[in-house]
């Protein structure tokens, strides 16, 4: 039994802890007590999968805001470009004009007639070399008052294009040509400030052995700058350069990695050069696809030399329906693509010609599926 002193201390102590949080709380009773239930506290399954799927949708709408916006900015830019006063070209001529201070009197030598010159560059008095294709009226006339201000105090400096050539960008490679309207390689006027995709689109755009990642511009003054258009039409905008006159634009074909023998039932027999994409797909659409006579599902590529030749079954309809591309082989240099008949050509064949019975021709038929679907290494 406790001591009665103890209980007593345990009691007071009781009544402390109590008068305490009362005043904490704020209120000389606590609150009533409401017994909590398992289920009022946890989300069911359903409701843990809506949170879950609202969330990932809040979350799929804010990348593709971000997305939108980056690809809004860009596009400004690239608009900003574009919008730029034109410029001068090479054969442009222009005038001019030195007023002293009481404006009415010309500085000496001028007004200056001058043209700009195939370098893009023209001498002027007092002045010297001034750049001036691709350049705006107002730029070559800012340097023109800046270099002035040198000895001069204040000048009155104004240029005026009395002809204005007009600008061409030369085209060259693996340009499109169609037969509807004048395309291809060649000289072709551009108005004013124009990005390189739609100058080449303008020219008959480019063919399929381009080389779209290594797109060469060579500027009038011997500078090179290397595109990557591929990138360009995946949307990075801010790769897209803006043409101004007198470049020349060289579309490359892509380097071949070799070549591959292509035979059997196909539109076009022969030998085909590796680039780019590499796999067999296609480069048999390239040799003109398979004929209504030839398999889509025992292809066969050969590969290695003559004494331990590797022979691989593939099946095209399997590649081409369900896009099955880790099975669309790569080809590498020297390798053998073969269409065989398809069992139908096969059948119809020994109908006609031989004259078999149905049940021997069936039989050569499996046969000729046991031979081109067995062992894939002999």
């Amino acid at each position: 039994m406790m001591p009665k002193r103890t209980f007593v201390r345990a009691g007071l102590r009781v009544g402390a802890w109590g008068v305490l949080l009362g005043w904490l709380s704020g209120c000389r009773t606590p609150p009533p007590l409401h017994p909590i239930t398992l289920d009022s506290q946890t989300l069911t399954e359903a409701q843990l999968l809506a949170r879950q799927r609202s969330q990932i949708i809040e979350e799929m709408r804010e990348k593709a805001r971000i997305e939108a916006t980056k690809r809004k900015e860009e596009l400004e830019a690239a608009r900003q470009k574009v919008g730029e006063a034109v410029t001068l070209n090479s054969e442009d001529e222009f005038v001019v004009d030195v007023w002293l201070q009481d404006g009415i009197t010309q500085l000496a030598q001028f007004p200056y007639k001058g043209v700009v010159r195939p370098d893009g560059k023209e001498f002027i008095p007092g002045v010297g070399e001034v750049q001036c294709f691709g350049r705006t009226v107002e730029k070559v006339r800012d340097e023109v008052r800046r270099k002035l201000s040198r000895n001069l105090n204040n000048p009155m400096v104004n240029i005026r294009i009395t002809r204005h050539v007009g600008a061409t960008v030369a085209i060259v490679g693996e340009v499109k040509m169609h037969p509807n309207r004048d395309t291809g390689p060649g000289v072709y006027p551009i108005k004013g400030a124009t990005p390189l995709t739609d100058f080449i689109m303008a020219a008959g755009g480019y063919t399929d052995k381009a080389d779209l990642h290594n797109i060469r511009v060579v500027y009038p003054d011997g500078r090179t700058e290397v595109v990557d258009l591929e990138r360009i039409l995946a949307g990075d905008m801010r790769k897209n350069i803006v043409l101004r006159g007198s470049e020349t634009v060289y579309l490359p074909e892509m380097k071949k990695t070799g070549s591959v023998l292509v035979m059997g039932h196909v539109g076009a027999p022969g030998v085909y050069g590796l680039r780019g994409d590499n796999r067999i797909s296609r480069v048999l659409a390239e040799a003109g696809g398979i004929l209504p006579s030839g398999t889509r599902k025992r292809v066969l590529l050969v590969r290695g030399d003559l004494y331990k030749p590797q022979v691989i079954r593939v099946d095209l309809d399997r590649i081409l329906k369900n896009g099955l591309k880790e099975e669309d082989v790569r080809l590498v240099n020297g390798d053998t693509i073969y269409v065989p008949l398809s069992h139908i050509a096969v059948f119809r064949e020994f109908l006609s010609v031989v004259g078999l019975p149905i049940s021997l021709a069936r039989q050569f038929v499996f046969l000729q599926d046991d031979v081109f679907s067995g062992n894939n290494s002999r």
